[in-house]
């Protein structure tokens, strides 16, 4: 899909058909209920949901990455997680009715999600379980993921946690490029996301990617890391010695 902007011309099951990492969480629609899901643009800063509010939306991200942002006691709002396609929003929101939304997500790119309006949603639930289980599922995996991120971010040293950070964001950023892409993944994050998220200084930042950099784990393209192929290997393999 060249553009997510042209919704006019995506149909839903053919996105699904070359998109299988999406298409298992609709496994149990029949085709008169996938006709019922709609296609919805966010541009980037766009809110898909603001902490506090009617939790009343059910969106898949089908493309683009999204910031799940945390309000703190300081006044002060920022990134906990990321989440990009196959990632599911609002289905806490289905099962108990006048639930509030907990995070503020915002779209960090510009992000395209399948969007089912709340009843046909809740219907969906009732008559197929199959559909209510793997989104369900879905939603958990991705609390589990975050929860994990965070906990092996916090007893690390700030280069293995810049590294399982980068790991973290090379996949949800890789989903934004065609099938069978080879090259190297632009992470989008300013040296300021990663601090904040981190709990340091963008200087410590700087210092941890310059020897990335050096150690020939990452390249900076324009300023933004990117990661390749064998680069992501590397990671992967420094990460797991460091574990």
């Amino acid at each position: 899909m060249d553009s997510i902007w042209e919704v006019d011309t995506v149909n839903i099951q053919d996105y699904l058909l070359e998109h299988s990492e999406v298409a298992e969480l609709f496994e149990g629609l029949t085709k008169a209920q996938l006709s019922e899901v709609q296609l919805k643009p966010f541009k980037k800063g766009e809110y898909l949901a603001v902490s506090g509010e009617d939790d009343n939306n059910f969106y898949v991200i089908l493309e683009g990455v999204a910031d799940v942002m945390n309000d703190y006691e300081t006044g002060e709002r920022l990134a906990c997680s990321k989440i990009a396609r196959g990632d599911v929003i609002g289905f806490y929101g289905l099962l108990a009715d006048g639930t509030k939304a907990q995070f503020t997500i915002v779209a960090h790119t510009p992000v395209l999600v399948a969007y089912i309006p709340r009843e046909d949603a809740k219907a969906f639930f009732s008559t197929n379980p199959a559909f209510m289980n793997a989104t369900g599922r879905r939603f958990v995996e991705r609390l589990y993921k975050t929860s994990k991120l965070l906990a092996e971010c916090g007893v690390s040293s700030l280069y293995h946690a810049a590294i399982t950070y980068l790991l973290y964001s090379c996949n949800l950023y890789a989903t934004g490029y065609p099938i069978g892409y080879t090259g190297p993944v632009r992470i989008d994050e300013s040296r300021q996301n990663m601090a904040d998220f981190l709990g340091v200084d963008v200087r410590s930042i700087n210092r941890a990617i310059e020897r990335l950099k050096k150690d020939n784990l990452v390249s900076i393209i324009k300023g933004k890391v990117h990661i390749n192929a064998l680069q992501l290997q590397k990671l992967e393999e420094v990460r797991h010695q460091e574990s």
